[in-house]
């Protein structure tokens, strides 16, 4: 589901530098398996998928480590490896209804959408109160532009769990794509209602004032999301961008909001990896610092 952070940060895009509880039955997943799913919350995706490999190199079968690093190779783009994870957890578990989801999604990114939507389909037969099948279709909707489409799905998987901050984070995306700002901010803080710790909502939030240019809501929500999680390097990223628009609001001294974006900026350098940066970075930091040369 970070995907939908993804989509809303690049569909606000840099600022132009043109001036200055799980049921008691359930038991505990694994330590290890647990730090994974850490890592990939915090888009973290190369390190989560070294630790999913280290689960599975000793165990083989490990259901539940197969589908995170399917999900970790999906948003690095590895569509390749994270279909023959799915393939293999579904060989050891048929009716998963995540495997299913998963593959669904892979299948219609791929163009092969009679195969995707029949597995799509089959996720739903297999478990028809899970809401994974939903919310994959429905991102499979936002990155090809089907933002009505999109809205459907996340409204059929809210009908069977109204309680998922990670869904209603996505359904802001959809309302955002369509024009109700409104409700996209009703759903954030609904979101944040039921996970109000989470940094990637608290983010996306940040986001959503930040195109509002309600900057001393979105600088709060960016310093909320930093201290929530310290290593979530897309907190960094979107608090320089607010940085750099509040430097270019200002008509005195906007050097110290140029240092505070260049400094935020080297953090999310330092935090991702160089093959999962935003493209235009190099140049964008080099503006800074030009800027920042000149600027008394």
């Amino acid at each position: 589901m970070l995907r939908m952070l993804l989509l809303f940060l690049v569909g606000w895009g840099l600022p132009t530098l043109a001036q200055p509880a799980a049921p008691e039955s359930t038991p505990e997943p694994p330590a290890l398996l647990l730090e994974a799913q850490a890592l990939f919350d915090r888009a973290q995706f190369r390190p989560a998928i070294d630790l999913y490999s280290q689960i599975l190199a000793t165990d083989p079968d490990d259901v539940a480590a197969l589908l995170g690093r399917a999900r970790a190779q999906i948003e690095i783009a590895n569509t390749d490896d994270a279909l023959t994870d799915v393939e293999r957890a579904l060989t050891l578990a048929p009716q998963d209804a995540l495997a299913l989801a998963l593959r669904g999604y892979l299948r219609l990114s791929a163009g092969q959408l009679e195969d995707g939507m029949a597995d799509i389909e089959a996720a739903q037969t297999a478990d028809p109160t899970s809401a994974e099948p939903f919310n994959y279709l429905a991102i499979y909707y936002l990155a090809t532009n089907q933002a009505a489409q999109a809205l459907d799905a996340l409204n059929a998987s809210l009908a069977l769990d109204p309680a998922q901050a990670l869904t209603l984070n996505s359904r802001a995306v959809a309302h955002t794509f369509l024009g109700s700002r409104d409700a996209a901010l009703a759903d954030l803080n609904a979101a944040l209602a039921i996970a109000p710790q989470s940094a990637l909502i608290l983010t996306n939030r940040a986001a959503f004032y930040r195109s509002l240019r309600q900057y001393e809501d979105a600088l709060a929500d960016a310093n909320a999301a930093i201290a929530a999680d310290p290593e979530y390097g897309l907190a960094y990223l979107q608090r320089s961008f607010i940085y750099v628009e509040i430097a270019q609001s200002r008509t005195a001294q906007p050097r110290q909001f140029y240092q505070l974006a260049l400094s935020d900026l080297d953090r999310y350098l330092e935090l991702t990896h160089p093959d999962d940066r935003y493209a235009r970075l190099d140049e964008y930091r080099a503006q800074i610092v030009q800027i920042l040369a000149r600027t008394p």
